[in-house]
């Protein structure tokens, strides 16, 4: 019995160790992901050219550019909603069919019963 508890209380010294270095691991990656984020953030920012804006947001709003720029955010937003659109579809209708396999397993059992 005393070797069971050894193994055991062995084991758990382990999880927790393991659990440590996976933990001190994603420490490091998040800290590298920071280090990488602000060196993007000061090169973009030692470069105050490549910050600026587009001709289509900062230049002339009649311009050509302009009215296609303003054309392809609106097919983007269109293609999105009709995304969501089948995503609320398909919870709608698996809602609406559990209610039916429901109604369908009690009316089953009243059936049963009698």
């Amino acid at each position: 019995m005393n070797m069971a508890t050894n193994r055991q209380s062995k084991a758990r010294i382990l999880l927790r160790a393991g659990a440590v270095v996976r933990r001190a691991a994603e420490c490091a990656l998040y800290r590298k992901a920071r280090v990488f984020g602000l060196a993007a953030m000061l090169a973009v920012l030692s470069h105050p050219s490549t910050a600026r804006a587009c001709a289509a947001c900062y230049g002339e709003p009649n311009s050509p550019a302009s009215h296609g720029l303003t054309l392809a955010i609106l097919a983007l937003a269109v293609v999105v909603m009709c995304v969501l659109g089948g995503v609320v579809a398909f919870f709608v209708q698996a809602s609406r069919k559990a209610g039916l396999v429901e109604a369908a397993a009690a009316a089953n059992a009243l059936i049963v019963k009698s």
